[in-house]
């Protein structure tokens, strides 16, 4: 019989879950750029170890503190992808059984919960994107509708920050299978629930406002019409709930709908949309709301205001 008193199993996690765990983790990754090479390997061992066992026990402070380290000593190039293949091996293996023992997603996950996810699918490296569009993506898209008007959002919103935004500029592949794993999220909303599918945009939208990203920008916008036109919903309150947020959220952010980037999207909308608002008989009231909230860049309803706005899109070379 185990002694009374005796210690936890000996793991190199529980080792280092005493009070000065993050001090201790964060003197380790100081001093790692300046480590021998032949001493790296054990560090970098010792602290997959560390991750395995804060990816499976949810310990989002932990992880926060092994991402943040990592990021800026490879992005310093004080380490190379190469060094960190094993650790992002063991990551992205323990949130494949992370996965396996959650059932579904509810309404009562915090944001900590997601942010712990984002963390970990960032710290599996390029692999994650497996884990993601395989299990993760899956997992939430599973979610009983009822909690859609939170969930979406905030994955949504912990997978661009906590992820995305730490490899937009040095994994291009990697961002693309993330951003098509997000923009899942996205048709599915599009394709069943106008709230969830605003709230979802928004956070995408004003990500990208933020750190300015047009590409991503862009994506969403491609992603939201054709959802919706699929089902067959493209409708007036379609219009005023999800496009005129989304377009008074770029004039506001200073953008033109008229760039080279955006002005496709606005092109094939208004060419699509101004003559079924014509016969609606609802196209100017709608198109002079657009026109009052975007400073003039949406045209005022009359015929030659929509023209107008073809003509400045016919002007971006598209």
């Amino acid at each position: 019989m185990e002694p009374q008193g005796a210690p936890n199993e000996n793991t190199t996690y529980n080792r280092y879950k005493a009070d000065h765990t993050t001090s201790l983790i964060w003197h380790v990754l100081a001093c790692l750029p300046t480590c021998p090479s032949l001493l790296r390997v054990p560090i970098l061992a010792t602290l997959a170890g560390i991750a395995v066992e804060a990816t499976l026990g949810l310990d989002v402070k932990v992880v926060t503190l092994l991402s943040n380290g990592l990021h800026d000593a490879l992005h310093s190039h004080a380490l190379n992808t190469t060094e960190l293949k094993p650790l992002w091996h063991m990551v992205w293996t323990s949130l494949g059984k992370l996965f396996d023992t959650v059932i579904h997603v509810t309404g009562d996950k915090s944001e900590t919960f997601f942010t712990h996810i984002a963390l970990c699918l960032y710290l599996g490296g390029p692999n994650s994107s497996v884990i993601l569009n395989d299990r993760y993506i899956p997992l939430l898209l599973e979610t009983p509708r009822i909690h859609w008007d939170t969930i979406f959002p905030s994955a949504i919103n912990a997978l661009l920050i906590q992820w995305y935004s730490r490899i937009i500029i040095t994994s291009p592949d990697h961002i693309f299978a993330l951003t098509e794993g997000i923009m899942r999220l996205v048709s599915h909303a599009a394709a069943r629930s106008t709230p969830v599918l605003l709230a979802s945009a928004t956070t995408i939208m004003s990500f990208s406002i933020r750190t300015n990203n047009k590409p991503l920008a862009t994506r969403l916008l491609q992603a939201v019409v054709p959802a919706r036109r699929a089902h067959g919903r493209l409708d007036f309150d379609f219009l005023s709930t999800v496009l005129l947020p989304l377009t008074t959220m770029m004039c506001t952010g200073g953008w033109s709908l008229t760039e080279d980037s955006l002005a496709p999207f606005w092109k094939q909308t208004i060419e699509h949309f101004g003559p079924a608002l014509d016969k609606l008989q609802r196209g100017s009231d709608w198109m002079v709301v657009a026109q009052s909230l975007t400073y003039g860049n949406f045209g005022c309803g009359r015929h030659e205001c929509n023209a107008s706005i073809l003509d400045e899109a016919s002007g971006s070379d598209i």
